[in-house]
């Protein structure tokens, strides 16, 4: 797994960092699991920001397609990253999403003001954290770990932003709606009348090739129910995640005051997808991605679980004690 971290100037320097850390950082490339540009948007195409990865897995012999789109409107202060998924490239398009089986947009926010950042990847998936102010936007793109082997579950592309399709140029990164969430608890259309019409930000693909949508506010997707574990329980889905009131046994209030272990250090939980409807299942876990409590615990910290360090992330603006992530 390779790691960086720094200070971008803005948000173009944050691009031009982040593909250069996934096509050309020094681990990767020795571990041969280095991002490929698969496609990029040709001179005169709508937005020749557009480009597709390609990353070659674990074997090396895997094609995982991630496309991107870089944005601004300095008129609204608004910039950001759209990301999708698709399971091929056709040669001759000329945008980022008309490609083959592509996803729903997500959106990640960014700056025209220096930013922290995080970038880890292997040769399956890649996330990106960035520190705006006191905001961390977040994004995810590539395979999770899915509960099936590899005949059965052939192409477990997942990606994930702070925001779903529906955010755009009249928003930003101070945006404090319940939509404004990242894909650990995604959060779709909200019933305030403070969110934007909005898909939730975060896709993955099924093993039919589908992709589905997952939305901890179950605002009535067609697809099935999907939500994020530990956020989200199996059987509670159905109540706003702002509140949390509705939930057996006040399953939020045994997150805020889980604490650290005895002797020190944290318990790291998997984000995992799971589903009540049409059945109830378990789709499979992020990479790398965990919930952590934050009780006696701060963002930006270090918690080493078994030898490996894991990043302590708020959840965009949010700093209640179940909101925080650890990222390896």
């Amino acid at each position: 797994m390779a790691v960086k971290t720094g200070v971008a100037s803005d948000h173009i320097d944050l691009w031009e960092k982040l593909i250069e850390f996934l096509t050309e950082d020094p681990t990767l490339v020795a571990n041969g699991e280095n991002w490929q540009i698969a496609w990029q948007a040709p001179p005169g195409a709508p937005n020749e920001s557009d480009i597709v990865l390609k990353g070659p897995g674990s074997t090396g012999n895997e094609e995982i397609f991630v496309g991107m789109r870089r944005y601004a409107y300095p008129a609204t202060n608004s910039y950001f990253i759209r990301l999708v998924g698709m399971t091929g490239i056709l040669a001759t398009s000329s945008a980022y999403n008309d490609h083959v089986n592509v996803s729903n947009n997500v959106v990640m926010y960014t700056d025209i003001n220096p930013m922290s950042y995080w970038f880890v990847a292997n040769g399956r998936r890649f996330v990106v954290v960035v520190k705006i102010s006191t905001v961390y936007e977040a994004m995810y793109g590539g395979f999770f770990l899915p509960f099936g082997d590899p005949l059965s579950y052939p192409y477990p592309l997942m990606v994930g932003g702070s925001a779903g399709a529906g955010f755009g140029q009249d928003q930003n990164y101070t945006f404090t709606g319940s939509a404004h969430s990242h894909f650990v608890n995604p959060y779709g259309q909200g019933s305030g009348s403070s969110d934007p019409g909005t898909d939730p930000p975060l896709y993955f693909l099924d093993p039919s090739a589908q992709w589905l949508e997952v939305d901890n506010g179950n605002r009535g997707a067609t697809k099935g129910n999907n939500a994020v574990a530990p956020w989200e329980p199996l059987g509670g889905m159905g109540t706003s995640f702002n509140t949390g009131s509705s939930y057996p046994g006040s399953y939020y209030n045994i997150l805020d005051n889980t604490v650290e272990c005895l002797g020190g250090g944290f318990v790291l939980a998997p984000a995992m997808i799971v589903q009540n409807n049409p059945t109830n299942q378990t789709w499979g876990t992020m990479d790398g991605v965990y919930w952590v409590p934050s009780v006696n615990n701060a963002v930006e910290n270090i918690v080493t679980v078994g030898g490996v360090d894991h990043l302590v992330v708020q959840n965009v603006y949010r700093t209640a004690s179940h909101w925080c992530l650890a990222l390896e």
